[in-house]
Protein backbone atom coordinates (compact mmCIF):
# COMPACT_ATOMS: atom_id res chain seq x y z
CA UNK A 1 0.00 0.00 0.00
CA UNK A 2 1.27 3.53 -0.74
CA UNK A 3 1.19 6.19 1.54
CA UNK A 4 1.96 9.27 -0.97
CA UNK A 5 5.38 10.05 0.49
CA UNK A 6 8.64 9.38 -1.59
CA UNK A 7 12.25 9.01 0.48
CA UNK A 8 14.82 9.51 -0.90
CA UNK A 9 17.98 6.31 -1.27
CA UNK A 10 20.38 6.56 1.89
CA UNK A 11 23.24 8.84 1.28
CA UNK A 12 26.75 6.95 0.41
CA UNK A 13 29.06 5.77 2.56
CA UNK A 14 31.43 8.67 1.00
CA UNK A 15 29.03 11.28 1.32
CA UNK A 16 28.35 10.69 4.89
CA UNK A 17 32.18 10.57 5.51
CA UNK A 18 32.59 13.88 3.97
CA UNK A 19 29.60 16.06 5.76
CA UNK A 20 31.30 14.30 9.21
CA UNK A 21 34.86 15.59 8.01
CA UNK A 22 33.45 19.06 7.52
CA UNK A 23 31.39 19.21 10.62
CA UNK A 24 34.51 18.53 12.50
CA UNK A 25 36.66 20.77 10.42
CA UNK A 26 33.69 23.90 11.39
CA UNK A 27 33.46 22.65 15.09
CA UNK A 28 36.97 23.09 15.46
CA UNK A 29 37.37 26.33 13.36
CA UNK A 30 34.56 27.27 15.98
CA UNK A 31 36.83 26.39 19.20
CA UNK A 32 39.88 27.87 18.20
CA UNK A 33 37.85 31.30 17.23
CA UNK A 34 36.56 30.86 20.87
CA UNK A 35 39.93 30.62 22.46
CA UNK A 36 41.39 33.06 21.01
CA UNK A 37 38.38 35.83 22.29
CA UNK A 38 38.75 34.25 25.51
CA UNK A 39 42.48 34.66 25.44
CA UNK A 40 41.97 38.26 24.52
CA UNK A 41 43.74 37.86 21.19
CA UNK A 42 40.80 38.68 18.93
CA UNK A 43 38.79 41.74 20.33
CA UNK A 44 35.36 42.06 19.61
CA UNK A 45 34.25 45.33 21.49
CA UNK A 46 36.89 48.52 21.96
CA UNK A 47 36.61 48.58 25.78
Amino acid sequence: MEDGHKYDAPEPEEETRNKGIGYAVLGILVVVIMVLIATGTVQIFDM
